[in-house]
């Protein structure tokens, strides 16, 4: 009788020093778990600057990633674009060109404009390479040259700026939004390149307006299998456009 009392007193003893343990540690435990709530919510804390959606659809294709992230396929697009003195820095954010306008008068007669432009001549160091033919798909329209030349009737309906040049008859030159120019006696075959200066997307319509003159008409698009940046005529007047 007494070795069993002796043993629940020894019980008694040892469950009250595991409380009193438990009671002193308490405290320590719950500053220790504080300490950590606070590490993490630190303003400080390190945060992913180049997060998925960047690389995930539609974002990858549409929209550029944030400064000094790896390329997505729409940073890749652009530093890939035909114009190869432009290309965009992912680690500035900023696309750098080396297309800068020029005083220069604008000419006029092969190649030049009419009159009434309200183009803006402009030198580049680099000349827009000609795109060749294999590459363009059917043609789309048809013009009827006059002694081996055509005209362009170039109009543009966005509201951004536009780059154009004829291959071989002029130099880079701007096409302001909301305005056109007629490129005049170009010689056949002839290649239009045009992009616009803030990248976005171009649909181009030709259509045959009068005898040796065609139509290009441009217009903003969010469709990247309309996305036009060449035109080429044919000596027998057909029209191309890539």
């Amino acid at each position: 009788m007494n070795k069993h009392i002796t043993k629940s007193h020894h019980s008694i003893q040892l469950a009250s020093a595991i409380f009193a343990g438990l009671l002193i540690s308490l405290p320590t435990m719950l500053q220790s778990a504080q300490a950590q709530q606070q590490t993490v919510n630190r303003p400080g804390s390190k945060i992913n600057p180049c997060p998925s959606i960047f690389y995930e659809e539609p974002h990858n294709n549409r929209v550029p990633v944030p400064q000094g992230c790896p390329a997505n396929a729409f940073t890749n697009r652009i530093n890939s674009s035909s114009s190869p003195s432009s290309t965009y820095n992912s680690n500035t954010g900023i696309t750098n060109t080396e297309i800068n306008p020029s005083s220069s008068q604008i000419q006029q007669g092969v190649g030049g404009e009419a009159p009434n432009s309200n183009s803006m001549t402009q030198s580049s160091t680099s000349q827009i390479t000609v795109v060749p033919t294999n590459r363009y798909n059917n043609a789309v329209a048809a013009v009827s040259p006059t002694n081996g030349r055509v005209s362009i009737l170039l109009i543009n309906q966005t509201n951004a700026p536009i780059i154009y040049q004829a291959i071989g008859d002029t130099q880079q030159r701007i096409l302001p939004g909301r305005s056109q120019i007629t490129l005049q006696n170009l010689h056949t075959p002839a290649n239009v390149n045009f992009y616009r200066q803030d990248r976005g997307l171009l649909m181009a319509t030709p259509r045959s307006s009068r005898q040796g003159t065609l139509q290009l008409t441009l217009q903003e698009t969010t469709d990247f299998a309309m996305d036009k940046t060449s035109l080429r005529i044919e000596n027998n007047g057909a029209v191309y456009l890539n």
